[in-house]
């Protein structure tokens, strides 16, 4: 019995005395073809033209209404497009599933 306590601490000893390596870290990068809806490369419906019978102020306020619109449009498209090149300069692209 005596032996078994002399050769306890001593096995503890020598597992403690060994190297301890850091754990390895595996990092992967997967990039996806973005899925991108065929409505977002379109500009919704455009603001309503006043009828026959109006003033040059309601013009004015559907030209101010339209450019907004058009600027509008014009912002959300230019996205998409720089959200595309991006996908498209990454040299490991995967293809999604939703095509």
């Amino acid at each position: 019995m005596r032996a078994l306590f002399g050769i306890v601490p001593l096995a503890l000893l020598a597992a403690c005395a060994s190297p301890v390596l850091p754990p390895q870290v595996v990092i992967q990068t997967k990039l996806i073809a973005p899925s991108i809806a065929p409505d977002l490369f379109e500009c919704g419906n455009a603001p309503r033209a006043p009828g026959q019978a109006i003033m040059q102020s309601e013009v004015a306020r559907y030209i101010v209404v339209l450019w907004a619109w058009g600027s509008e449009c014009q912002s959300h498209l230019l996205a998409v497009q720089q959200s595309l090149a991006v996908a498209a300069a990454s040299p490991t692209l995967i293809p999604s599933k939703d095509r």
